[in-house]
C-alpha cells in the first residue's frame, strides 16, 4: 500500500487514474503538469487530500471518501494521525473501505485539539465518530 498526500503522489499516477481524480476534484492537470507513470510497482494507492478527503485505487476499484467536517484547531500531525489509523485498521484485518474511513476519523479528530501527540484520539472517540459518520459500529 502506497500512501502519500496529493502533492507527493502525482509522480506515481498514470493518465487514467489522474484524469478520474482531477475530474472529481475539479483540477486542471495540464496547468499543473501532473501526469506521470504508475508502473513503479505500487498495488494500492491512497492519496490524502486534506479537507477534500481521501482517494484510493488499486487500478480497478476507485474510492473517494469525503473528509469529515470538524472545527480544526491545529492541523499539525493530521497526516501522521491518518497513517497511524490506517495502519491500525489494516493490521487489524479491516477491509480497505473500513480502514480508510477509520483513518479519516482519526485524522479528523486529531485536528480538533492543539499539538501532535496530545491531539491523537482514543479508540472510543474514533469508534463514536465512525458510527456517527458512517452509520456502522466497528471494533478492532
Amino acid at each position: 500500500i502506497f500512501e502519500k498526500s496529493f502533492s507527493e503522489i502525482t509522480t506515481f499516477l498514470n493518465d487514467s487514474i489522474t484524469e478520474d481524480l482531477f475530474k472529481r476534484l475539479n483540477i486542471n492537470p495540464n496547468k499543473l503538469g501532473l501526469y506521470r507513470d504508475l508502473k513503479k510497482g505500487a498495488k494500492n494507492i491512497v492519496i490524502t487530500l486534506g479537507k477534500s478527503g481521501v482517494f484510493y485505487t488499486d487500478g480497478k476499484e476507485k474510492l473517494m471518501i469525503p473528509s469529515i467536517k470538524v472545527n480544526a484547531v491545529d492541523t499539525t500531525g493530521a497526516g501522521d494521525a491518518f497513517n497511524g489509523g490506517f495502519a491500525t485498521a489494516i493490521a487489524s484485518g479491516a477491509d480497505m473501505k473500513t480502514a480508510l474511513r477509520f483513518a479519516n476519523c482519526v485524522g479528523a479528530l486529531s485536528v480538533t485539539k492543539p499539538g501532535t501527540s496530545p491531539a491523537m484520539p482514543y479508540k472510543d472517540e474514533i469508534y463514536a465518530l465512525y458510527e456517527k459518520e458512517y452509520g456502522e459500529k466497528i471494533s478492532f
